[in-house]
């Protein structure tokens, strides 16, 4: 996949599967749709690399809200997948859970 600068704007789900490359130091914004008043919520599955994922709220659109901040050089990546609570699961097999997959290009010094 072509790598892409990212930074300027919020990462959605349609990302997932990007590459991005961003400058050691800055920050990636991203926000992914969440049906948190069922339950669902975005959990990190790995996470590799020089990067710190944090929660930072909700927006007006239904959408979970974290930063990503890149404090390393190099390459890192990131998975998350959207849990749902077991009663729901168990119901609802029929709806596939959603997953998201980011691979960053820390570009900069290696501090």
């Amino acid at each position: 996949a072509a790598e892409e600068r990212l930074a300027g704007r919020p990462i959605t789900l349609a990302d997932s599967g990007k590459t991005a490359r961003a400058p050691v130091g800055g920050l990636l914004r991203l926000a992914l749709d969440e049906n948190a008043a069922v339950g669902f919520r975005w959990q990190v599955s790995a996470q590799s690399g020089g990067v710190y994922l944090e929660r930072v709220g909700r927006d007006d659109g239904a959408r979970a809200l974290f930063q990503l901040r890149l404090a390393r050089a190099g390459r890192a990546r990131l998975v998350l997948d959207e849990e749902r609570p077991a009663p729901i699961a168990a119901v609802a097999k029929e709806v596939a859970a959603r997953h998201f997959e980011l691979t960053v290009v820390v570009e900069g010094e290696p501090g």
